[in-house]
């Protein structure tokens, strides 16, 4: 939602994160204070890569839509009832 709002990301490495975020993010550990204020740091004081964070972040955000999320749900419901090959891929 930040990088679909413009927003520089600074987030954790743990979890999902990465492969939501991929490059377009600044990761930190969040159990580590210091180093999670050091990526704040960097991203507030750093234009360029401010600039940066936030045009990958659009072009990431990209990769995301209903219409996508919805095709893979209904695809994965036609495999399930045999309505859909394996090879069929929904765009």
């Amino acid at each position: 939602e930040a990088m679909a709002c413009g927003v520089p990301v600074v987030c954790s490495p743990e979890t999902s994160l990465p492969e939501v975020a991929g490059d377009a993010a600044v990761y930190a550990d969040p159990t580590n204070s210091i180093q999670f204020a050091a990526a704040l740091g960097r991203v507030f004081s750093d234009a360029e890569l401010r600039a940066q964070l936030i045009e990958r972040g659009y072009a990431n955000g990209r990769r995301f839509s209903w219409e996508s999320a919805a095709n893979r749900v209904l695809a994965v419901y036609q495999r399930s009832t045999g309505l859909l090959t394996e090879k069929a891929v929904c765009a």
